[in-house]
């Protein structure tokens, strides 16, 4: 097993480039950028199965501010942070027990049952069927016409 940690940054890797232009911010105003990203496994696979250190760098530069006496300097800020992947294999102690799989269908079915039971004895799936009237042929209830055969 490897003990050694492998860093992975821009000059390792290929990186991508994010940068956003905010407007003026008046007073009590602020901005906040947010960047999500997800972590390819493929992109890991074609290395060694070792543990790495991915580094995320954001920096912040002012290029002017609201003032009509500029300052010597303007703001500049940059922030790195690392996040560790390590390869584990997945413990299946954390996996839900086949009994509780079984308990949960079974009483989905009974609750499914007692509603079809209970909608049953209300009537709620009763057929709706026009009155019987034997005087009257089946053509003069479905149009409405009296007939003229006899």
């Amino acid at each position: 097993m490897h003990t050694h940690t492998h860093t992975q940054n821009c000059s390792t890797v290929t990186c991508l480039s994010v940068e956003c232009v905010v407007g003026r911010l008046d007073r009590g105003q602020s901005a906040v950028v947010k960047i999500r990203s997800r972590l390819w496994a493929s992109t890991f696979l074609e290395r060694q199965n070792i543990p790495y250190v991915l580094n995320s760098s954001v920096s912040l530069r002012a290029l002017s501010m609201p003032y009509r006496v500029q300052p010597h300097t303007l703001p500049q800020h940059r922030k790195s942070i690392g996040t560790f992947v390590v390869w584990t294999i997945p413990d299946v102690s954390l996996a839900i027990p086949l009994w509780v799989i079984i308990l949960a269908i079974l009483l989905g079915l009974l609750v499914l049952a007692m509603l079809t039971v209970a909608m049953w004895k209300c009537g709620f799936f009763d057929r709706a069927r026009p009155p019987k009237d034997d005087d009257v042929s089946d053509r003069e209830q479905l149009t409405g016409d009296k007939s003229t055969d006899a």
